[in-house]
């Protein structure tokens, strides 16, 4: 018998296929066990990405949600028409609060509202900035110490209304 030939006969035989049967089968099992759980773990990653959604307005893992950007680069919060731009302005002068507001788009005079500010900041006790008409826009009383990562509650009469916004602010983290 040639070489050839017993290589054949002995790949061909019952044991060597019931061999490479199992071989075969192991192969395609482990690979679909290694594939359901990444499908599983990809599933699990969308649920939890989607529930972070919902409750942060889409925001993606290690990242606040991007809030809407108001005419003078602020944060923008609207409600039944009212709304509110947020931002902290330390441009040649201590950090502050400025407030402009909007009814249905257009600019309100500063006056017409009556806005507070809850901050929140990790260690510290809660702080409210109340606001004084500066120009077309409302600033704090107060000046914004560093370092500016907070919650915030914002609450705005307007009109006899009570409006009530809140946000998070992250910067230097």
């Amino acid at each position: 018998m040639t070489l050839l030939n017993k290589w054949k006969s002995l790949l061909f035989s019952k044991q060597s296929l019931l061999i490479l049967n199992v071989i075969l089968i192991g192969i395609i099992l482990g690979f679909l066990v290694l594939r359901s759980g990444q499908q599983k773990n990809e599933e699990e990653t969308v649920d939890a990405n989607s529930v972070a959604d919902e409750l942060a307005g889409h925001q993606h893992p290690g990242q606040l949600p991007e809030l809407p950007k108001g005419p003078h680069a602020g944060k923008l919060f609207t409600q039944n028409g009212y709304g509110i731009e947020i931002l902290i302005y330390q441009q040649n002068t201590a950090p502050q609060f400025r407030i402009y507001t909007y009814r249905d788009g257009k600019p309100l005079d500063p006056e017409a509202s009556l806005v507070s500010v809850e901050v929140d900041k990790l260690g510290r006790p809660t702080q409210t900035f109340h606001f004084v008409k500066e120009g077309d826009y409302l600033k704090s009383d107060t000046t914004v110490e560093e370092p500016h990562s907070f919650k915030a509650r914002v609450v705005s009469g307007y009109n006899n209304q009570a409006y009530h916004f809140s946000y998070e602010q992250v910067e230097g983290r």
